[in-house]
């Protein structure tokens, strides 16, 4: 989902922390898809994660299509967006993990006042794991790896999506010297029902 539309996904995996999050994670675009507002709990999970990029000073008045790098995901937000304009709430589940947490958010996508599309996330789930060295601040090379957004599955040379932990495994990552560079997509399953979820009248 890019460094906004997963909740500050993109620019905060490898460095994330475990991070109590008791409000929701606000930003706001306006009618020209601009980041328009961002709350003081999004800069403080930020700041509490190494999320420079993703500071308001970098973000505002930023388009939001800046800050998602795949073409499906943004489309889906497109639809999101089209669909809270006509007046409809969006809501749905995410995963934003950090190397020691598997965390849980829901995102709740909805027409203000001002005719600004607000995108809240609250933190629903959090559980401890052993940490996940792809996730870690570790070095980096050119490779590219893409998780998916949704429900932070790897995709694999062969195309197929597994657990991020299995990923580490099979391709065996604990033993590399560096590590492939993070970036965000949508796997097959969680677009397929983004896509259903979004098709339903009311």
């Amino acid at each position: 989902m890019g460094r906004i539309a997963s909740g500050l996904a993109s620019a905060l995996t490898p460095q994330a922390r475990h991070y109590l999050v008791s409000k929701p994670i606000i930003f706001s675009v306006d009618q020209a898809d601009r980041i328009a507002s961002v709350n003081r709990e999004w800069t403080r999970f930020a700041q509490a994660n190494g999320g420079a990029a993703v500071l308001p000073a970098r973000v505002l008045g930023q388009e939001l299509w800046t800050q998602i790098a795949d073409e499906t995901v943004q489309e889906i937000y497109r639809l999101m967006l089209s669909r809270a304009r006509a007046g409809f709430l969006v809501r749905f589940s995410y995963r934003c993990d950090s190397p020691s947490f598997r965390r849980t958010f829901t995102m709740t996508v909805s027409l203000r006042k001002s005719g600004w599309v607000q995108f809240a996330s609250l933190l629903t789930a959090e559980e401890a794991r052993p940490p996940v060295v792809l996730l870690e601040g570790v070095p980096r090379d050119q490779r590219m790896i893409t998780v998916c957004s949704w429900c932070q599955r790897v995709r694999l040379t062969d195309g197929t999506w597994v657990p991020v932990e299995e990923a580490v495994e099979r391709m065996q990552y604990l033993q590399a010297a560096s590590f492939p560079r993070v970036t965000h997509g949508i796997c097959l399953t969680c677009m397929t029902g983004v896509l259903e979820q979004l098709a339903k009248p009311g």
